[in-house]
């Protein structure tokens, strides 16, 4: 089947999101120089810590998700087993940049994402699967919340037929943009998502799929040396000309894109769960130079 998950912010991938980006930030500590690169596992009875990190400083993961977990719901933390296999020390360098993304407007799946997290911060956790073909939503919850759960459901989307399931078996790994550090591809990932936003409101695009690559090392990369392809996207203008309009508009240099961004105050954890503050990349300031003719 061709499902669409979403889960409350405390569960699912977006929990595994969640504990990547605290070991992120927490070995950022010790200097914003440090390279990280790890994924965080959730196989149901325990969570694997794997990648590896430039950073000296040991963590104790355990108690750095264990910590976050009791201030964040009311939800009792018992037994939280960490598997960490996270290689200290480890000098790397990422490889030159080749990154790609498909980023579409749906407003359906938008509906659904803040169904789950607006009841996840009443402490109503459920996570929903949407088969979209045959109008059905799997849900799964707590025993005891199970009647209340499909009543919402239905509430909220009354053309979708409920069925109640056991979503305890599945696995789910972390994106790897909240496993790496705040520098090199990382700035790029945020990057995407900038264009993504400013084409999606100035209504260029519907659905965008955009790939940018170079053959320069990170520090020298710019818009002259860095190809960008927009094969497959939905536009509404030439895709030639707009490829090079967004390479003479928006930032390729690594320090423009965290300056222009304001990188240095993004906080990735407030992305991950419900909270009205603006992501970084959903700054719109260069949507008056998106002219078009």
């Amino acid at each position: 089947m061709n499902l669409k998950c979403f889960y409350n912010y405390l569960d699912g991938k977006n929990l595994c999101n969640i504990f990547a980006n605290l070991i992120v930030d927490e070995l950022q500590k010790e200097s914003p120089d440090v390279k990280t690169e790890i994924s965080v596992v959730n196989v149901g009875n325990f969570f694997v810590v794997k990648g590896r990190t430039t950073s000296t400083t040991v963590l104790n993961i355990t108690d750095i998700f264990s910590n976050y977990l009791k201030t964040s719901t009311k939800k009792s933390v018992e037994n939280l087993r960490v598997i960490d296999t996270l290689l200290y020390n480890s000098p790397f360098s990422f490889n030159f940049l080749n990154l790609s993304e498909v980023f579409e407007k749906n407003t359906l799946h938008d509906s659904f994402d803040e169904f789950v997290k607006y009841h996840s911060t009443n402490d109503l956790f459920f996570n929903c699967q949407l088969d979209e073909q045959n109008s059905t939503i799997l849900f799964d919850c707590d025993a005891k919340d199970v009647e209340k759960v499909n009543y919402l459901i239905k509430e909220k989307f009354p053309n979708y037929s409920t069925l109640k399931v056991d979503l305890s078996n599945e696995i789910y790994v972390s994106d790897r943009f909240y496993g790496l550090s705040m520098n090199y591809e990382k700035l790029y990932h945020i990057l995407l998502l900038y264009i993504k936003n400013h084409l999606f409101q100035k209504g260029i695009s519907s659905k965008l799929v955009i790939g940018i690559k170079s053959n320069s090392f990170y520090d020298e990369i710019d818009n002259l040396n860095v190809s960008l392809n927009l094969n497959g996207s939905k536009i509404i203008v030439n895709q030639e000309w707009l490829e090079s309009l967004i390479l003479d508009v928006f930032p390729f240099r690594m320090n423009e894109i965290y300056d222009n961004l304001n990188l240095s105050e993004c906080n990735l954890l407030k992305v991950l769960t419900p909270t009205n503050e603006q992501a970084c990349w959903q700054n719109l300031d260069l949507v008056s130079e998106l002219i078009l003719y």
